[in-house]
């Protein structure tokens, strides 16, 4: 809504005393895509005149209006030969931390050879299940958390497919959502060249 703007009044006849701290509070629906808390300010006008004044926010998840949402979500792959053992890397950040009920969700990594179910997990985060599902006609790969994350820090984990034994072009578009701790569908910033997934 852009510069959106609160604006409450004091009851009349009623005066506001240096001596208390008042609290009230409201509600908000939060959007669809995440983004961080954004600059809130505080003025007054009336017989009182009140200069724009920076709010205090809370801290980290409490901080108002932060929205959770994918800030980095990079994938990236070793080998572009036909029927090599090729490392799948993905790279995330997140705008609010992950919660371990978190399910990770990667889709459109379509055409590998990898038929499988259970996919073994690589990372040295630790936040990752060391196992994932992997749906092959999809192409996709289920993950969940162990632990919490932190909001702001990149975690990476690899897994391992094989690909196919024609050549293809890389499938797009590869797409990234969370359910638990829940963030929209979102395509994913692939590597270019050689490196681009599949």
């Amino acid at each position: 809504l852009g510069n959106a703007t609160l604006t409450f009044t004091v009851v009349a006849g009623e005066e506001a005393s240096r001596a208390y701290s008042y609290v009230f509070s409201f509600e908000l629906t939060n959007p669809q895509i995440g983004q961080a808390s954004p600059a809130i300010t505080l003025s007054g006008k009336g017989d009182v005149i009140m200069s724009t004044l920076a709010v205090t926010k809370a801290a980290l998840e409490a901080a108002p209006l932060l929205v959770i949402g994918f800030v980095t979500k990079a994938i990236g792959q070793s080998d572009p030969a036909v029927t090599a053992q090729n490392v799948i890397t993905v790279t995330i950040m997140t705008e609010a931390a992950l919660l371990p009920n978190t399910l990770i969700t990667i889709s459109g990594l379509t055409g590998s050879a990898s038929g499988q179910l259970s996919m073994p997990i690589l990372s040295e985060s630790g936040l990752f299940h060391p196992t994932g599902v992997w749906s092959h006609i999809p192409g996709t790969l289920v993950l969940g958390l162990t632990r919490r994350s932190v909001l702001g820090v990149f975690y990476t984990f690899s897994f391992e497919i094989t690909n196919p034994e024609a050549g293809q072009d890389a499938p797009s578009p590869v797409t990234i959502e969370s359910s638990g701790m829940v963030i929209s569908v979102t395509s994913m910033q692939t590597a270019g060249g050689n490196a681009a997934p599949l």
